[in-house]
């Protein structure tokens, strides 16, 4: 049986009624995966959530996404807006050598659980999967923690064995994947989202300033 989500949101002192475009603190989000852990003892959990993961779940971000021309221009798109997810810009990308490298960077208090990790970089390869309507095969996953774990379903997932113990959490594909298009993509509603993802920004930007106004007058 799964967790009910009001039920689950109250035990986290989080509002059950928050949205898809608001943001819930560290430590609330720390204590979800650590019960996510307890209830569902699975080794792969993180794999397993993201292979049930979807686009919509980032609300405006992955509407905006969705109806990108390109697998580049949604890529941009997500790490120029990512911040109205969580506040934070802890995803970024280089092209060097023929190779597109996607690069993780999480709080150490959420990296030292594993699993998310694992399932923020497995929503990642999924990312590009569901907007292209494409299988899709890494050329490398390397990941920071350790694991003794069988590779088998790292493999099965993402089309190579990741790689534990690495400096960064990464994937690596062949750049040309940046040019595949995005076949549900409405360049008109893309374009109306990107100026409502601008104004969001714009809006979260001006209420962390006044906040930090605030917090310098006292």
């Amino acid at each position: 049986k799964g967790l009910d989500r009001a039920v689950l949101a109250r035990s986290l002192a989080i509002d059950p009624g928050v949205g898809l475009d608001d943001r819930v603190h560290l430590a609330s989000v720390l204590e979800l995966w650590s019960t996510l852990i307890t209830r569902f003892p699975s080794d792969h959990l993180g794999l397993e959530l993201a292979a049930r993961w979807r686009t919509e779940s980032l609300g405006l971000l992955g509407y905006l996404t969705a109806n990108a021309t390109t697998l580049g221009d949604a890529l941009d798109r997500f790490v120029a807006f990512q911040a109205l997810v969580d506040g934070e810009s802890r995803l970024s990308y280089v092209v060097r050598e023929g190779a597109l490298v996607v690069t993780l960077a999480r709080d150490p208090a959420l990296s030292a659980l594993r699993q998310p990790v694992e399932a923020l970089l497995a929503s990642g390869h999924a990312f590009f999967q569901l907007l292209g309507r494409a299988p899709l095969h890494a050329r490398r996953v390397r990941m920071s923690h350790g694991s003794s774990l069988a590779p088998g379903p790292y493999t099965a997932f993402f089309g190579v064995p990741a790689e534990f113990g690495a400096r960064r959490d990464e994937l690596v594909y062949d750049a040309a994947i940046l040019d595949r298009a995005v076949p549900s993509a409405d360049p008109r509603l893309g374009a109306y989202l990107l100026e409502a993802a601008e104004a969001a920004r714009a809006r979260m930007s001006e209420a962390r300033a006044a906040a930090e106004a605030g917090l310098t007058e006292r």
